[in-house]
């Protein structure tokens, strides 16, 4: 094997070479070289060009004389200066290429972190925006970015009180649980729209579509919905409490557990509609068409049927306590008969004799020890519908006191002629409210069986014979705002 000739003997070797700007004659004295030691031409040049490294620790060495980290920077500067220029140029290249990683990194950092605090500005922005949108529209049939701008709004859960976009075009929006209280959407298109547990309340919709749209639990109190259209609707369990739906169109409509407590219903189309449990207590469905309609559980308790179409309708299990039958010329006695408390509603002459009732039979609506004040004398309270007093056997209204108001906040109250004046005008936009419409808000209505509703000004005899109840209320089917009562007396 070749001896190998070591450090001392190379050093020697390399100082015979020479070191000058004549390349040939280095060339040829490490060629001498190499041939004299015995190793090979290539791996003698690459030991030549190494003559002048020294040894350098790979990294820096803690060593005794640190005495604080204030000493770390200038022995790392120290280590640096001692590495080759190769080496040098090396890690400057590779601390660059940090630094950059660095700075990405540090700029997503940044990005994320201002992103994240300029959340509420860009929301806030959106939503200006949207509802420039929405103003540019006004009353136009169709707008290319309205039903965006509200699906936006919805999605922030910015209420949308008072929203008018009369006649707008907005088939097919989603707004589920948007607040639309007051809101205008007259004669607008809502068809296939998802509007689950939204909020309508004292809106006005008249005319407006809601043709197989998703209602569900969505809240109508008070709404103005004359002629509107639910045909084929899902009202589960929606809020209709009071809700003026005259003339309004409900076939085939889903309205299970609905609340329609004290609604006008008057010739509205609910042909075929499924009211299983649904509230219907004091609710006006007079010549409304409930031909194959299901009422089975619901709550009919004072609610006035008169002129109904109810040929085929399922009333089993309903409650009928104090139900209004009168000219019902398409509903037998077997339909009758299904339902509860049958016995204590309101029929024809020729329907009681087949229902073996008497004509005169009391009438137990309502508690009438909570309206009693005293023999002979009754309260008549204007935040309840209608309220029955026993007659036994009197003949006139003796006495009438006390005064009421619609809205108590507002109108002064008035006696049993009701409000008139500018009080008069200024409810004008809500005749919807009124029970009948013909009297003005305010009025005292009286119902007689088998002479129907009128209003009562002032004491008077009372004409009917062998009458054993008499029920009144206030003119008006909004109530929760009313105040005052009236005390009647009768002798």
């Amino acid at each position: 094997m070749t001896n190998i000739p070591t450090i001392e003997e190379l050093q020697k070797s390399f100082s015979s070479v020479y070191d000058g700007p004549n390349r040939l004659q280095r060339e040829y004295d490490m060629a001498k070289e190499a041939m004299y030691l015995n190793v090979p031409l290539e791996i003698y040049k690459c030991l030549y060009n190494l003559r002048h490294e020294q040894s350098i620790d790979p990294y820096p060495k803690k060593h005794e004389d640190w005495h604080h980290w204030r000493d770390m920077p200038s022995v790392w500067a120290n280590w640096i200066l001692q590495l080759p220029p190769k080496k040098k140029i090396f890690l400057l290249r590779k601390g660059l290429f940090k630094l950059v990683q660095s700075g990405i990194a540090i700029t997503i950092v940044v990005a994320v972190v201002q992103y994240i605090f300029e959340t509420e500005k860009r929301q806030t922005l959106r939503q200006y925006q949207a509802w420039q949108i929405i103003y540019a529209a006004g009353e136009q049939r169709a707008s290319a970015g309205r039903n965006l701008a509200l699906e936006t709004l919805q999605k922030d859960n910015v209420p949308l009180v008072g929203l008018s976009a009369k006649g707008a075009y907005l088939d097919n929006i989603n707004l589920k649980r948007v607040n639309l209280k007051e809101a205008n959407l007259e004669d607008a298109s809502l068809t296939r729209a998802n509007l689950d547990e939204a909020i309508f309340e004292k809106a006005q919709l008249q005319r407006t579509n809601f043709f197989k749209a998703n209602l569900k639990e969505t809240k109508f109190i008070r709404a103005n919905l004359k002629e509107a259209s639910f045909d084929y609707a899902n009202l589960e369990k929606a809020n209709l409490t009071e809700a003026f739906l005259e003339d309004s169109f409900l076939v085939k409509a889903k309205l299970n557990k609905a609340i329609l407590r004290g609604a006008n219903l008057e010739t509205s189309d609910l042909n075929k509609a499924v009211l299983k449990e649904a509230n219907l207590e004091g609710a006006n469905l007079k010549r409304a068409d409930l031909e194959g309609a299901n009422l089975e559980g619901a709550n009919l308790k004072g609610a006035n049927l008169e002129g109904a179409n109810l040929e085929g309708a399922n009333l089993e299990g309903a409650n009928l306590e104090g139900t209004i039958f009168y000219k019902n010329f398409k509903i037998n006695v077997e339909q009758i008969k299904k339902a509860k408390n049958w016995q204590f509603a309101h029929y024809d002459t020729n329907v009681n004799k087949q229902l073996g009732l008497s004509s005169n039979k009391p009438d137990i609506v309502s508690n009438n020890n909570k309206n009693t004040i005293n023999d002979g004398c009754y309260k008549v309270d204007s935040k309840q519908r209608w309220q029955s007093f026993p007659l036994k056997g009197v003949k006139e209204i003796s006495s009438i006191e006390g005064k009421w108001s619609v809205d108590d906040k507002k109108y002064n109250r008035v006696g049993t002629e009701g409000h008139s004046g500018n009080d008069a005008l200024a409810l004008e936009p809500y005749n919807s409210a009124k029970f009948k419409k013909e009297y003005p808000f305010g009025a005292l209505l009286v119902y007689i069986p088998g002479k129907g509703i009128t209003r009562v000004l002032m004491p008077n005899k009372i004409s009917e014979e062998n009458l054993t109840y008499i029920r009144m209320r206030i003119n008006d089917n909004w109530l929760e705002d009313n105040g005052g009562e009236l005390k009647i007396c009768f002798k």
